[in-house]
This record gives C-alpha cells, structure tokens and sequence, in this order.
C-alpha cells in the first residue's frame, strides 16, 4: 500500500560576496562559493577516529551536484561553482568553529549547504544569520526551524519530521483501523527528533482522555538508559499483547532503533510470524546503511522485514534521481578506507591506490586529513575517508543534498542569468537589502530535482 507522498520544495537565495572582477561582463561573477559542512569524521569517548559514512556520502552527493550544474551550460553560463567543505564532527561546538571558518576563510562564501542535524543546523544559523547567508541543510528536520524569525535565511529539502508523524497517523487511521485493528502503543526514543514525532502522535489520541480518532493508543514508554532498562520497558509494553496480533509505532533514532529491534526479535515479538506489526519512522531505512556493530546487514533485513517504514519521497526511479546516480557514481573510487588506531601507523602515503587527492576550493584536502596529534603516544595519524562511487546505491539523504545545490543554482540563475542585474557592484555592497532578494528568489525557483518537483516554500 503505498504512502501519501507530501512533496517539499525547496527555494533559494543567495548572498552575492563575490569578487568584484568578471570574466563575462561587468554583470556576471565569474565565481560563485559555496560552503558545505558535513560530518565526515570523528573521535567519540574512550574510542579511536572514524569516519562517518552518512556524511561522506553526502559530501559525495554535493560534489557530484556541483561538477554537474557546472558542466550545464543552461544554468550558469557565465559563472563556475566552487565549494569550500568543513568537517563538523557531527558535535554542536565544531559546528560554531566551521561555520565561523568558512566565513573568515580566503573564499567568500555565497550560501551554506549543511550541517546534518538540526541542533546544529541551529547553532550554526546563529553564525550565518548576522551575514545575511541562506542556509540549506540535506537532513535537518525539526519543525522548529521553520520558525523564520529566529532562523531568518534557513531552507531545507526534506519534509520536516511532522511530514512523519502526519503519515503515521492516516496510515494508523485508514489502513490499520480499515483491517479491524483500533489500538496500538507507542514507543519513543531519546533525541529532539524522535520525541517531535512521538509526541504529535501521543497528542493527536489525547493518550489518557478522549478522541475522536478511530483508533486508541494503549501504551505510550519514552525509552531512555541502557539495554536492561531498555529490556525491562520492552517486558511491559509486551506484557499483556503476547495473545495476538499488536501494533507498534517506533520513533527513535537509528542506533536507538537497533537496540529495539535486536530486543524484540529476541523477545520474539518483531519479524515475519505477524505477532507483532510495527511501524518505524525513516532511521529504520536509514539504518541500513548507518548501524555499525554485531548486527550484520542480513540480520538486520530479518528483523524489519515484514515491518512497515515511513520514509520521505526519494524520487528513486524517476530520470532526474538516475541523472543524480549516474553522475554521482562517475566520481569513481575516493580511495581506500583507512582508520588509524593505536596498534597502526598507517594512512601516510598519499596515492591514487591509498586515498583520493581531490582538493576544495581552498587547496584542503577532502577525503584525505591529518589528526589531532594523540596525547597517549603523541604518534601524528591520517585518515582517509575512502569509498569506491563507481556501483554506489544513493541511502536516504544523499539526494536531498543533490537538490539543494541545484536549488542554489536555479536561484543564482534566476538572479544572473535570467534577470540580466546591471550592477553587480550595487547588488554587493554592504547596504543592499538582502532580505528582498532572498524573497524574490524564493518566488522564483522551481524544478524538478532527484527527490522530486519543488514548489516554494521556506519551511
């Protein structure tokens, strides 16, 4: 059965700080920076380095995206792309630290795609705000960023998480209630993200008064704390649901979801015997790409199979989500993957064999850097963010991160091409008022990108 699909558009200005030579006219930049943050590597507690696969393959995904507006002599003619990309560890104070380096770095930045999450998509618009800078994030979803008076120039290209929680509901109300079915229980992991869906449902069936909803929520557990905690929660959501078929809702993040369902299957009360129907938010799709542990692939295809995942459109199959594939897959191989630790000393030669050479627009290395010298030996180590794009499969987000650098394209067509501004000096001075040019180009952008048509909106 398929799903309601909500398409999001994405509309995009941008801030014109860009050198005052041109190569076309006196109208046209000859160059146009964008920043790009990711978390393409860390350091977690008590642990060695590694990478982290989302954000590289999102990195990917924007360099693809900019080597192909730039190869599209219909979009901007007269004017190149180049991206300057920062590492934000996946952590709130690297966020504040790369959104201040691209702002003082030696290229001047035009618009920001990034960071992942939204906690720091909202550290980081506090940087960029002041600056008048549009900021596109690929995979922040909280619909608390829609609120436009405190994140002023921010634009995403997925639906935010109430896209989710809305599905949820009418799949609970027309496909589990149409199959005699009306009750369900609720379980919610830690994290901004899993509680804003988990609550819009809980709230939505009034969870201990009335409703006007066809079906009932029985049980509602907000999980927290280890896997015995977690285990013993499990015990008394399922205590009484062992008799026949009930359904689960799962709101969680994606290491959160691991640790339920590997609980659950062993509980027996997930996977094909239909004892137990669950319903998991978009980390489970997520998931097959992220989780790292004892749980391999197969395993974990075994417990969701049979389950049910709601996931944002990904425009899969359509030929702008093909273009986006092929062109992505063209990067070839990023080199191999080498995380250092303590019992190596590897990842020092730089090759076309070990790691790729590709550099941003600031001459920084992309997939190939050095690390903080390791007190315990003080021994200096590198890591190479390797993956080999030639066959890859594009996982969730990777072409939302396509979208978003067309969608700045589109606006920086609109705005150069399309417009013919006679004075870029004018449009670039200090006192220009860049809140209507943002408007404008907001009414301006549509197309259709690799996760489907965008429309405007800023939300």
């Amino acid at each position: 059965m398929g799903f309601p699909i909500m398409l999001f558009v994405v509309a995009v200005a941008f801030l014109c700080t860009l050198t005052s030579t041109m190569a076309y006219s006196s109208t046209v930049p000859s160059t146009f920076y964008l920043g790009g943050m990711f978390p393409l590597f860390r350091k977690p507690d008590g642990k060695n380095f590694s990478s982290i696969k989302s954000g590289v393959e999102r990195a990917a995904s924007l360099i693809a995206a900019v080597n192909a507006v730039n190869a599209d002599s219909s979009i901007l003619p007269h004017t190149t792309i180049k991206y300057v990309l920062k590492n934000n560890h996946k952590d709130a104070g690297y966020s504040v630290e790369a959104g201040v380096e691209l702002l003082k770095g030696e290229s001047s930045i035009g618009a920001v795609i990034g960071p992942a999450t939204s906690t720091n998509t909202k550290i980081t618009a506090r940087v960029l705000n002041p600056m008048s800078i549009p900021q596109i994030s690929y995979s922040a979803t909280s619909p608390s960023l829609s609120d436009s008076n405190l994140y002023k120039y921010f634009l995403r290209t997925p639906p935010h998480d109430l896209f989710q929680a809305n599905v949820i509901i009418d799949f609970l109300e027309q496909e589990v209630a149409g199959r005699g079915i009306f009750s369900f229980s609720l379980l919610v992991g830690p994290g901004s993200y899993a509680e804003s869906i988990g609550k819009l449902i809980q709230q939505t069936y009034n969870y201990g008064g009335t409703s006007s909803k066809k079906m009932q929520l029985d049980k509602a557990k907000y999980f927290r704390g280890d896997n015995s905690d977690l285990s013993k929660q499990l015990d008394e959501l399922f205590a009484d649901d062992k008799r026949g078929c009930h359904v689960y809702v799962l709101s969680a993040q994606a290491s959160d979801m691991q640790r339920v369902l590997s609980i659950a299957k062993e509980k027996q009360m997930i996977g094909d015997d239909k004892r137990a129907q669950w319903i998991m938010v978009e980390a489970a799709k997520a998931s097959y790409a992220s989780f790292r542990g004892d749980m391999s692939m197969q395993q974990l295809n075994e417990i969701i199979k049979g389950s049910i995942v709601v996931s944002p459109p990904d425009g899969a199959g359509t030929s702008q989500h093909n273009t986006f594939k092929s062109t992505l897959r063209s990067l070839g191989s990023l080199g191999a993957p080498c995380e250092p630790n303590h019992d190596n000393n590897y990842c020092f030669g730089l090759n076309s064999d070990q790691c790729s050479d590709a550099v941003d627009a600031n001459n920084n290395s992309i997939w190939y850097h050095t690390l903080p010298t390791d007190t315990t030996d003080y021994i200096p180590r590198k890591i190479c963010l390797g993956m080999d794009m030639s066959n890859y499969e594009p996982t969730l987000y990777m072409p939302y991160t396509w979208d978003a650098v067309w969608a700045i394209a589109r606006g920086l067509h609109q705005l150069l091409e399309k417009k013919q501004l006679q004075n870029t000096s004018t449009l670039c001075a200090t006192k220009v008022d860049r809140q209507k040019l943002y408007e404008e180009l907001i009414d301006h952008v549509s197309f259709t990108g690799a996760t489907g048509k965008y429309r405007r909106t800023i939300s």
